[in-house]
């Protein structure tokens, strides 16, 4: 109820009985102004329509509160909810052969770190803007060196109830091979850096993900060693400013594609690795 409807009520709730005696006094001319039995009793009515006017007003802020904390334990249950399914999925997986090209170019970040650019595309359905994840697994800054890259995209699809605003992409995992090569992890050269759109329930934005490296075990990834895997740590931040974190794990081979999620972080996930 608003303020100035009950301030309304409560002085019209007060004045009542002078009103209704001011009504007699001027149809038939009787005066109970004068009569104290009136202002005795008009002070026990006043008494009580105050109290009742304050229980009422306490009544409807309680009312009001009750229904403010229910919405918001019902909103951070269904946050809570989300850790049985995952906040950000991946669909639509599409994997590049390797290519060759050089260390020296801008797109390469530092050995063992990745960061996200911008690039213009013009040869999709609609010119757009893509959002690119550059990935360099053991190559040095060289600009005489050779080395390969290896391209997956997909589409982040928002699947929860609320509107996420920001995808930050913590770390990134380049899973090992058995008597071939070890899992690498790469750190973000841009701490807290992502994907910054406003992702409804069921929306999606693309990305692509490039990963760098020159040792010529790796480029066994599309044939004898069965596809690359990687597992990407995010952190995923609401409209309302709510983090959730959640792992994505990708398997891409030739013809095949598994995706696995997670409510983990690196660190977690790091520990149960060593243990």
């Amino acid at each position: 109820m608003k303020k100035r409807y009950f301030l309304a009520i409560a002085i019209i709730v007060a004045i009542l009985p002078i009103i209704v005696i001011s009504i007699v006094y001027f149809a038939w001319s009787r005066n109970i102004f004068d009569n104290p039995d009136f202002w005795y009793g008009y002070m026990a009515y006043f008494g009580t329509a105050c109290l009742a006017m304050v229980s009422l007003w306490q009544n409807e802020n309680a009312n009001s509160t009750n229904k403010e904390l229910s919405e918001k334990n019902l909103y951070y249950q269904k946050i809570v909810c989300q850790k049985l399914y995952p906040i950000i999925s991946v669909k639509n997986i599409k994997s590049a052969k390797c290519i060759s090209t050089y260390c020296a170019n801008n797109k390469v970040p530092s050995k063992q770190t990745f960061f996200r650019y911008s690039t213009w595309n013009s040869s999709a359905l609609h010119d757009c803007w893509e959002q690119v994840i550059s990935v360099n697994l053991d190559c040095e800054k060289d600009e005489e060196t050779q080395i390969f890259q290896k391209s997956i995209s997909f589409e982040c699809c928002n699947l929860s109830e609320s509107v996420i605003r920001h995808i930050s992409i913590d770390d990134i995992v380049v899973c090992g091979v058995e008597k071939n090569f070890e899992a690498i992890h790469c750190t973000n050269k841009v701490e807290g850096d992502g994907l910054s759109s406003i992702l409804n329930q069921n929306e999606s934005i693309q990305l692509t993900v490039d990963v760098y490296f020159k040792s010529d075990v790796y480029k066994k990834i599309d044939d004898s060693l069965g596809g690359i895997s990687m597992i990407l740590f995010l952190t995923n931040t609401t409209i309302t400013g709510v983090q959730q974190k959640q792992y994505v794990s990708i398997w891409v081979a030739q013809n095949n594609t598994k995706v696995a999620y997670g409510d983990k972080t690196y660190t977690e996930v790091s520990k149960k690795w060593t243990n």
